[in-house]
């Protein structure tokens, strides 16, 4: 026997060897997701939509396989507590409409409002749907209950998109909700300029799930904040800094007028535990309308 010959039959099982780890690997991979699926879709509640089809089965996806189908961009809605999503495509039953659904389960009320406030971009805020809810005719951003939802909508009536996009933050309301409502005044809110930070604002490791807000004064925008349990560590913070801080009363509240080389002025009216706080050197007329009107939204908490 030649030595090509004993080559060829030592290397003539590899194809068929590899043959058998590339689909045994196709079949490792997709068993486990086909079965994830379908028990997500079973209990996924989608809506009725009249004079649309309601689909079979939405595309599921995990948080290994999120990139997917939103390649970039997946890290954001994990780190934020994404569990899963479903995209759901609806379609007219006489005609060319299309409303393609994507349900985010971001585990609480307070990541979804965190997302949506983070995503909003320029989008105008709409009352009435949802906890939180901004866009247009053809395209909603909703926060309901523990979902953040995206609805896109094709060739679709403006109250037939406002009448889809109720119906489906109807749907994924929850019965436990973690409050959304702001804390921070409305007095010379800039529109649709709310946010939500939810760790590290300012750079401070103790300064977790914080509302955000723009105010216009005079010609200037100042930025306002609110957090709901982090006040004592706040103004420690500054004065273990050795900023120059001013103690004054308003009620049963305190007044700190925070003054710190790298910050600025903030200024910031505290129960103990939460605090309003808004930052630079204001004029005394708005920063004690400013703070009545903070002190209305505590007392009636």
């Amino acid at each position: 026997m030649t030595q090509s010959f004993r080559t060829f039959l030592i290397l003539l099982p590899l194809p068929l060897i590899a043959l058998w780890v590339y689909f045994t690997g196709m079949n490792y991979t997709e068993e486990p997701l086909l079965l994830q699926s379908q028990g997500k879709q079973a209990t996924l509640p989608l809506p009725e939509i009249d004079g649309y089809t309601k689909p079979e089965k939405t595309q599921l996806f995990l948080k290994d396989n999120l990139y997917e189908h939103v390649n970039g961009h997946a890290e954001f809605f994990i780190s934020n507590g994404f569990e899963s999503l479903n995209v759901a495509e609806y379609s007219e039953k006489t005609g060319k409409g299309e409303i393609v659904a994507e349900i985010f389960d971001m585990n609480n009320s307070l990541n979804a409002k965190s997302t949506i406030l983070a995503e909003k971009g320029n989008a105008q805020f709409i009352e009435g749907i949802g906890e939180i809810a901004y866009g247009s005719q053809g395209f909603f951003l909703i926060q309901s209950g523990k979902y953040y939802i995206k609805l896109a909508l094709f060739n679709i009536k403006e109250e037939k998109s406002l009448e889809s996009a109720k119906v489906f933050s109807e749907t994924f309301k929850s019965e436990t909700v973690v409050k959304t409502k702001t804390f921070l005044p409305e007095l010379n809110k800039v529109p649709n300029s709310a946010g939500f930070v939810k760790e590290d604002y300012m750079g401070l490791p103790f300064m977790k799930n914080i509302e955000t807000a723009l105010y216009q004064v005079g010609e200037n925008k100042v930025e306002a904040f609110y957090t709901s349990d982090a006040s004592a560590e706040l103004v420690q913070f500054f004065t273990d800094e050795g900023a120059e801080i001013i103690t004054g009363n308003l009620g049963k509240l305190t007044t700190y007028m925070i003054n710190d080389n790298y910050e600025g002025t903030i200024n910031v009216l505290s129960d103990g535990k939460q605090a309003i706080g808004i930052k630079g050197s204001l004029e005394r007329p708005f920063l004690d309308t400013f703070f009545l009107k903070a002190e209305e939204i505590f007392m009636h908490e």
